[in-house]
């Protein structure tokens, strides 16, 4: 029996990805700890400029700015499965159902074009009608963030901003950091993995049962 890839290979990424939240959840505390004893050493006890400095680097630690970007980087490789998957289950069903417009014809988010796609072009459920799209939308969000402004709220575009903030602020498990930072807690980025990981999981079996 010959063996379609294009669904095994999405549980593999994920399962990769999972191990890389557990790779931080494992690490990260002790990385902490180290990189707070490190940046007292080899300085002068006795220079002023050399204690604010090691003063200033163990509060950007304690804060999470230093070490964001391990955490950022579950965020946005977990998104990344995720619209290659969707994308993938899309070609699928398209070749299936013999539909020639592609879900790239369309315009708008990667969000809003699959919604479009799934439900007016395929006529095939892209996430059960329970899903939390608002979430979904955030999780998106937060990734533009992270991988487009570094985690900075000064770099996301004018337009973008507000929306962003007001949610950034109000969610538990992401801090923003002198108004600037964008910092993720290990718990979120679990809490997000396993979100998208049961809406691909719940996706990739549905298509592969149906074609």
């Amino acid at each position: 029996m010959k063996i379609d890839l294009r669904f095994v290979e999405v549980g593999y990424e994920l399962m990769i990805a999972s191990e890389y939240v557990k790779l931080l959840e494992a690490n990260l505390p002790r990385i902490h700890e180290a990189e707070k004893k490190r940046v007292w050493v080899d300085l002068d006890p006795d220079d002023e400029a050399d204690r604010s400095v090691a003063h200033h680097l163990q509060d950007r630690l304690d804060e999470g700015v230093t070490t964001r970007f391990l955490t950022a980087a579950a965020i946005v490789a977990t998104w990344a499965i995720y619209e290659s998957t969707v994308q993938k289950m899309a070609d699928h069903i398209r070749h299936a159902k013999e539909i020639g417009l592609k879900m790239s014809h369309l315009r708008g988010s990667f969000l809003q074009r699959a919604r479009r796609y799934f439900d007016d072009v395929l006529k095939f459920d892209l996430h059960p009608v329970t899903t939390d799209w608002p979430r979904l939308e955030h999780v998106a969000d937060l990734r533009h963030v992270l991988a487009h402004a570094n985690g900075r709220l000064w770099d996301v575009p004018v337009d973008d901003l507000r929306r962003v903030e007001l949610w950034l602020k109000s969610t538990a498990g992401v801090s923003v950091v002198d108004d600037e930072y964008v910092v993720v807690s290990l718990g979120f980025a679990r809490e997000t993995h396993d979100f998208i990981e049961a809406l691909l999981r719940d996706l990739v079996d549905r298509v592969r049962n149906a074609f």
